[in-house]
């Protein structure tokens, strides 16, 4: 029997590989306060939260989310290989972790499982901008709206390059995207 974690963190490397283009082919403009590819999918999986001010930053530390098996198929997402990752009892936690200019995302089911990181910037809008460093995409660029409202953290995809791969897009979002709570 495969290893959940191996897999689970296969799948993370593997889905930042779809914020992976070519340059000539899909453009980020920003506009309205909120970057938007041209490409972008336009379904997400968490409310837009309002765009933050320029000039404000996420406040370092962990955000976690737990998320279920019934979220994951009520989405659309049928990948059997992603599905099995979420746990023998159908949910998983997904951390990020937020430090200066660092940012990593965590799978946590028995231990955590280091899914993605690089850098982080934010944008002239505030949207926060994460540059991938994993081997499988580095320099891959994902752009967020986000909010923080006390302990928690909104996060929704705002900018990416698609390859036209929509479940590695969905699956991208379900993992990436909504609420974290605070968790040091």
């Amino acid at each position: 029997m495969p290893d959940l974690r191996l897999i689970t963190l296969a799948l993370l490397l593997v889905a930042p590989l779809v914020a992976c283009g070519d340059d000539s082919t899909s453009t980020t403009a920003v506009s309205g306060g909120s970057a938007s590819a041209s490409t972008a999918e336009s379904s997400s999986t968490a409310d837009d939260p309002a765009p933050a001010d320029p000039g404000e930053v996420i406040p370092d530390g962990s955000y976690a989310k737990t998320a279920t098996l019934a979220e994951a198929r009520g989405l659309g997402i049928r990948d059997k290989g992603f599905l099995h990752t979420l746990g023998e009892d159908g949910k998983t936690s997904y951390v990020f972790k937020f430090q200066g200019d660092r940012w990593a995302q965590f799978v946590v089911e028995d231990a955590p499982d280091t899914g993605d990181l690089g850098t982080l910037e934010y944008d002239e809008s505030g949207d926060l901008v994460l540059i991938s460093a994993s081997d499988e995409c580095p320099g891959c660029v994902t752009t967020y709206d986000w909010a923080v409202d006390g302990d928690v953290l909104t996060l929704s995809m705002a900018g990416h390059e698609s390859t036209g791969v929509p479940e590695a897009m969905q699956i991208a979002r379900f993992v990436t995207e909504g609420t974290f709570d605070r968790q040091s």
